[in-house]
């Protein structure tokens, strides 16, 4: 009593306020009782919790355990993510890669998903909304601008588990290998204006949507990018409205939240994180179309080389203005040029006193011998079946002009 007596009397020295009412702040920052952390961090992991660390995770506000999880097939929200994503093996590997965030928030998935229709309204930002109300908005992150990602000053998408990019815009392909390492790196440096950057873990997966099909820079081999080729179908009203009645309910939310939570694998293994996504079409075509221009000259304009013997600084000087006949790069070395054509023309490089040269037959010899080199690029380059065997002849083929 003596104690609070002092307290309220300013006796020990805290600001005492109009009407003899003392400061709260005055009395907190004095108790030597009072609690006080060593840091702030944003920690998922359970197991890696510290009570002398703040921390900004506080949980799923849809967490609920006393709720059943939603049955998926009478879920609106799972009626319309089938819808978006076409495919059946698509939309479970989706479906897999939210679960993982929410069952384990503390291990990145390393992949973004990026749902491209040619056409608007199909549903892939209801997808994004469903995601963003069972994950909880403090979670999920937007971006206004694809060069947000590597801009300084970034503490508006520290602590999110998932960022969102809307409507991608082909300068994506600008910042596509820095793109990729964001999607990867597990510490950010958290900057903002005025105060010295600082080392934190980052947890934040992505997700993209776009309208423009060449959004990315795709390369063979790119484990990043989970490319879905989405319905291209306007989603009705009738399923529209239903949807957004479903994700705006409090109850359906812990549902679905409750699906996610406890989902398990059965049909396909997606061991998310650990390997590479499977490749989808879409993919696949990317990869194709940003294939080497000195490659896709040798498949689109063969009948160009027929019958000719071409010195391999001549046939890098038709590489290079072929790629800016097309819009493509030129950007690669003679050194790299030479690499690749041992690889491709080596039943027909000969060597001579004035260096190497190339000596190509007819034009079907040519395409047999770049059919055998790489069949599925030839099969794409040409429209053909993937198990369909080519016809070679020249009538048959409509070819680029060198």
């Amino acid at each position: 009593e003596s104690e609070m007596n002092e307290y309220l009397t300013g006796k020990k020295g805290y600001e005492v306020l109009d009407g003899g009412k003392t400061s709260f702040w005055s009395v907190w920052r004095q108790d030597e009782n009072k609690r006080v952390y060593s840091n702030i961090v944003f920690q998922t992991n359970p197991s890696k919790f510290c009570p002398e660390s703040y921390n900004s995770f506080t949980g799923f506000e849809n967490h609920d355990d006393s709720v059943a999880p939603i049955v998926e097939s009478e879920s609106k929200f799972f009626e319309v993510l089938r819808r978006v994503t076409v495919k059946p093996e698509i939309y479970e590997y989706v479906k897999s890669w939210f679960a993982h965030i929410i069952q384990m928030p503390f291990k990145k998935t390393n992949t973004a998903i990026v749902l491209y229709s040619d056409t608007k309204g199909v549903g892939k930002n209801a997808v994004i909304d469903g995601m963003t109300n069972i994950l909880g908005e403090k979670y999920f992150g937007i971006l206004e601008d694809i060069d947000d990602l590597t801009k300084n000053f970034n503490s508006h998408l520290s602590n999110k588990l998932i960022v969102y990019g809307d409507e991608i815009s082909f300068n994506a392909k600008k910042l596509s290998d820095r793109l990729k390492a964001v999607i990867t790196r597990p510490y950010l440096n958290l900057e903002k204006k005025g105060v010295d950057a600082i080392k934190v873990e980052d947890k934040t997966n992505y997700i993209f949507t776009s309208n423009n099909e060449h959004c990315f820079k795709m390369e063979k081999g790119d484990r990043r990018l989970y490319m879905v080729n989405c319905i291209e179908e306007k989603l009705p009203r009738d399923l529209s409205t239903a949807f957004y009645a479903e994700i705006e309910d409090p109850v359906k939310l812990k549902q679905l939240f409750q699906f996610f939570k406890n989902y398990q694998q059965e049909e396909m293994s997606y061991e998310i994180g650990v390997t590479a996504p499977p490749e989808t079409e879409y993919k696949i075509n990317l990869q194709y179309e940003d294939t080497a221009a000195y490659i896709q000259m040798l498949y689109k304009a063969t009948a160009t080389f027929s019958n000719r013997k071409i010195s391999s600084t001549d046939l890098h000087q038709m590489a290079v203005e072929y790629a800016k006949k097309n819009h493509q790069s030129a950007n690669f070395t003679v050194h790299h040029f030479g690499t690749m054509m041992n690889k491709y023309l080596s039943e027909i490089k000969k060597r001579t006193k004035t260096g190497n040269m190339f000596v190509f037959g007819t034009t079907t010899e040519t395409r047999k011998m770049l059919f055998k080199i790489d069949p599925d690029y030839y099969r794409y380059i040409y429209n053909l079946e993937k198990t369909e065997t080519p016809s070679f002849d020249s009538v048959d083929i409509q070819e680029d002009e060198q």
